[in-house]
């Protein structure tokens, strides 16, 4: 039986480079040139590192399940983990949290099952910056498993979700960012505790 999410190893696999970026990938990047680069970026599924070609070390950190694209990504000096993105717990302690902004155009393609999805989105969201936000594409999410946004939000209630054209953008609720801020607190009151205890 094969596991779910498969864990990914080391491969040869070229992935996205050669080929021309996609529709949705061109949109996302025209959307960030069009309202200034955040400072610390997350490319998901980096192809041919447009992003940090675009951007350079602002794209701090990349995701590729392809070892060519990985490969690729390190001769530009740029820090891209293999792994397969719902297998969150492979790479987890990897991230160079906290990002500004999170690009995966295709969120939900590739998926092992609901679950791991959700998992994954719970990952990105605890990598973002309070005021951060994770770029998708409704072409992206019309490709492998056709989600609507109305989906899309049904599976992500900690998002608020906004599509301007083709460009989703997610950001956490304000909910969320009011529990986030809780806990940092409620983690600093403990921590200073435990020093003066």
């Amino acid at each position: 039986m094969v596991p779910c999410p498969e864990p990914v190893g080391p491969n040869n696999d070229t992935g996205w480079l050669g080929r021309a970026p996609t529709d949705d990938e061109q949109e996302i990047l025209a959307w960030l040139k069009d309202r200034g680069a955040p400072e610390k970026i997350l490319h998901v599924g980096v192809g041919n590192a447009l992003l940090f070609q675009a951007f350079g070390t602002r794209v701090r950190q990349g995701l590729s399940r392809d070892g060519g694209e990985v490969a690729n990504a390190a001769t530009l000096g740029f820090d891209v983990v293999l792994c397969n993105k719902y297998d969150v717990e492979s790479y987890r302690r990897l991230l160079h949290n906290s990002f500004d902004c999170i690009v995966d155009p295709n969120v939900r393609s590739y998926t092992c099952c609901t679950p791991h999805f959700i998992a994954y989105m719970d990952a990105m969201l605890a990598a973002l910056t309070p005021r951060g936000a994770l770029y998708t594409s409704k072409r992206g999410l019309a490709y492998l498993v056709p989600t609507s946004l109305a989906q899309l939000r049904e599976l992500c209630p900690a998002w608020r979700i906004t599509a301007h054209g083709n460009v989703v953008v997610m950001r956490p609720s304000p909910i969320t960012r009011i529990r986030r801020r809780w806990d940092r607190a409620l983690e600093a009151f403990s921590a200073r505790a435990r020093v003066e205890g």
